[in-house]
Order: C-alpha cells, then structure tokens, then sequence
C-alpha cells in the first residue's frame, strides 16, 4: 500500500490520526498542495478528482475518500476497534460522522475555500479551477420551505424579499397546490418550490456568483433583496 498526504490539509490529517491509532505504518508520499503538485498529470494518474488523501493498494486500486479509506484499514487492521463491533456501534460511528460532516467540517470548509487568499480560483476542489463565492450566508431549502429556512440564517434585523416569479416552477408544485387545494404560504411553508439552496451574496459578487454556479452546471436565479426587517415577517413573498 501507499498513502498520499499533505500535512496541512485536514482530510488527510483524519487518516493519518487513523492509522496511528491503529499503530500501522504505510509507505507514504507527500502531496504539496501549496504548489499545486495535486494537479500535475502524474498525480492525475492516480486521483483524476485531483485531491487528498489517496490510499493506493497493492493490486493498484485507489481509494480517494477518507471515511472509505479507513473502513479498508479497519477491516485489514480489527485490532484495536475503531468502528465500532456491531451493528449499533457501526451505526453511531456513521451517524456522529455524517452530523460531524454536515454541521462542522462542510461548513468550514466553503468558508475556507471561498474567503482565503490561498484558494483563490480554487472555490471547490477538482481539477478545475472556480472563483471564490463570497457568501454570506447559505439556507438549504428542506422541510420548512423558503419560508422557514432563509430567516435561520438572517440575523434578526434582516428580512429577505422574495420575487416568485424570478425562477420557473416546477410543474409537480403546481399540480400539489391544485390537488391538495394548498394555500399558497402553506407551499412556501411546506416545499423548496424548485429552489434547493438559497446564497446570499453582496450585490457587487452577484454576477461572479451566478456565472460560477452555471458553469458548475446548476441551475441559479437572483430571486430577491436582504432588506431592514420591519415589524413584517422575515420572508415576504411578491
């Protein structure tokens, strides 16, 4: 085996705290990131996506993902434990990761990629280079609808006003709201209405924004103004 790493870098970092607990040793090479070696041809060889950590097998196989990589290591080295003996404990490994994920590591890292002086043009990893999105805030649009996600990430003197016609609906929402003879907050309330994810940006980063997100391949509309909150509601619909 062999294990590509880059000490500074946190994903990599993750394996290597594994594989110490495990008191392994793994032949390793290190990738320095800070002059981009990750995107050499040579490197894409072995990891097209262009990140690290890599765990290269014997038979040449390439593990690129840090939670797959320790699962490999975790069933060639059982001893000692570390995720977990049975099904329950498995189960709590994987869970407390995914909120770790979600809730933490992710989060810092948009931030990261998107604000520092060291990742300028490299907005996401891969072997494109992206311009940095200076967001201010991010709402995943899930259960609550437009309605209930956007104010949890506005601060309390804010207030966002929303251009219902600024994005084509889907047909299925039209459909739900003539079948189930659903009021039109109660949509807003209930369902994303096609938008999955709200940015909000400084006006001046609008246009980089939105030419980002289409050449990643997304679909993006300017749908509304964070405005001084009145003594309305958070999210005003038009």
């Amino acid at each position: 085996m062999k294990f590509y790493d880059c000490q500074p870098a946190p994903s990599p970092r993750r394996v290597r705290m594994f594989i110490a607990e495990k008191g392994i040793e793994i032949p390793t090479v290190e990738v320095d990131l800070r002059i981009e070696e990750q995107l050499s041809d040579e490197f894409k060889k072995i990891n097209p996506r262009c990140t690290v950590p890599v765990l290269e097998l014997d038979d040449g196989t390439c593990l690129t993902d840090s939670l797959a990589i320790c699962h490999y290591l975790e069933s060639q080295f059982p001893e000692p434990n570390l995720m977990g003996r049975d099904a329950r404990e498995q189960a709590l490994v994987m869970n407390w990761h995914e909120q770790t994920m979600t809730e933490g590591f992710l989060a810092g890292a948009e931030a990261l990629r998107n604000t520092a002086r060291g990742f300028a043009d490299r907005a996401l990893t891969g072997p494109e280079n992206f311009e940095q999105i200076p967001v201010l805030a991010m709402a995943h649009i899930t259960g609550g609808g437009l309605l209930e996600n956007i104010p949890r990430v506005l601060p309390p003197q804010c207030a966002a006003n929303i251009d219902r016609s600024s994005w084509p609906m889907p047909v299925v929402f039209d459909w739900l709201q003539s079948a189930g003879n659903v009021e039109t907050s109660e949509m807003f309330r209930t369902f994303n209405c096609g938008v999955g994810m709200v940015l909000v940006v400084e006006q001046d980063d609008r246009d980089v924004c939105l030419q980002v997100l289409g050449e990643l391949g997304e679909q993006a509309w300017e749908i509304g103004q964070i405005v001084e909150k009145n003594s309305g509601p958070s999210v005003v619909l038009a």
